[in-house]
């Protein structure tokens, strides 16, 4: 995925010739599908600096939205919700990672790389900080 956006803003360069980038994000939508209905959140993640216990332990038609600016050009949005049962099947609940980063940066790319990389180590600090047991053993099975 780093290679395509990569490529794709060298083509948005060499088209547009922006003179200055100021606002990048990068979000992670994780859907994770319900195996019983009586699947919590709890079921698959753990209270970290964002999620509650609270919000865990409730049952469908819950919803949980963070929004953490940790400093004035940073921000983090977290938003935990579940989709609605479907036909013959438990629904999902969906784990959305939004992390957002606004100053003027220069256009090249590797400007854009680096905070890429940033942005993603963030993104994944707060996954794998509410990756509970299930989710890990579902993420580490083979195909």
């Amino acid at each position: 995925m780093r290679r395509d956006a990569l490529a794709a803003w060298q083509q948005v360069e060499e088209v547009l010739q922006p003179e200055v980038i100021n606002r990048i994000g990068i979000r992670y939508i994780n859907r994770i599908e319900k195996k019983t209905e009586q699947d919590r959140p709890g079921t698959w993640l753990v209270a970290n600096d964002y999620i509650s216990n609270g919000i865990l332990r409730s049952e469908s038609g819950f919803l949980l939205r963070v929004e953490t600016h940790l400093d004035t050009e940073n921000r983090l949005i977290i938003t935990l919700g579940d989709t609605k049962l479907e036909m013959n099947r438990e629904g999902a609940i969906i784990f959305d990672i939004d992390r957002i980063f606004e100053r003027e940066i220069a256009t090249g790319q590797e400007f854009l790389e680096q905070e890429m990389d940033r942005l993603h180590t963030d993104v994944w600090e707060v996954f794998s900080s509410a990756k509970g047991e299930k989710l890990e053993a579902l993420l580490s099975r083979r195909p």
